[in-house]
């Protein structure tokens, strides 16, 4: 099963459609539901997903968060560890793919398919900004493209960063420098 994910997406299926094919089969998810894309391309941050998983090449990775109490809620939260504080163990018995394949999937959120449609739809808001009759409603599209390309993971307030998304945020800059003068 994970090396057809893998072969899915190295022959530049979505997340998305390589979760509705499985689920299409009757095939359920690690949990046992239903596939989502979440379960492909996983959590960038924290490492996770099946395409972030290092355990299919025969490396075991522990601490990759801590568990911290809410003062507010007294709810268990997870937090992820810093990549430097990490801990690797090679387990080759435990290798299912070899190099070749690992090495032909790009990280998840670099997926061609996945930047193209970032690049048109960030072009689309662009002309709609220029336009006086849709620039109204391209400014509201704006915000949601702008809320995408700053994730706030937890509050500024309880010591949250920001964590932005370079490319998208490099592709809108492009797009909006001939819109709105330099600051």
């Amino acid at each position: 099963m994970i090396r057809r994910v893998f072969k899915f997406y190295a022959a530049g299926l979505s997340p998305k459609q390589i979760a509705k094919d499985l689920s299409r089969e009757g095939l359920r998810g690690p949990r046992g539901a239903l596939w989502s894309p979440s379960t492909i391309h996983g959590n960038p941050k924290r490492g996770l997903g099946i395409l972030r998983n290092e355990l299919y090449i025969g490396r075991m990775v522990w601490n990759r968060q801590r568990f911290l109490k809410d003062p507010d809620t007294g709810k268990r939260v997870a937090r992820p560890n810093p990549p430097s504080e990490w801990i690797t163990k090679d387990v080759p018995e435990l290798r299912i793919l070899d190099d070749e394949l690992w090495q032909a999937v790009p990280p998840p959120l670099l997926h061609p398919s996945m930047a193209d449609i970032d690049r048109s739809n960030v072009e689309e808001l662009a002309a709609a900004l220029r336009r006086e009759d849709t620039r109204l409603e391209a400014s509201e599209m704006l915000r949601g493209l702008i809320e995408s390309i700053v994730l706030t993971p937890e509050p500024p307030s309880r010591g949250g960063e920001g964590e932005t998304l370079p490319r998208k945020s490099g592709q809108l800059r492009i797009e909006l420098e001939g819109i709105w003068p330099r600051c």
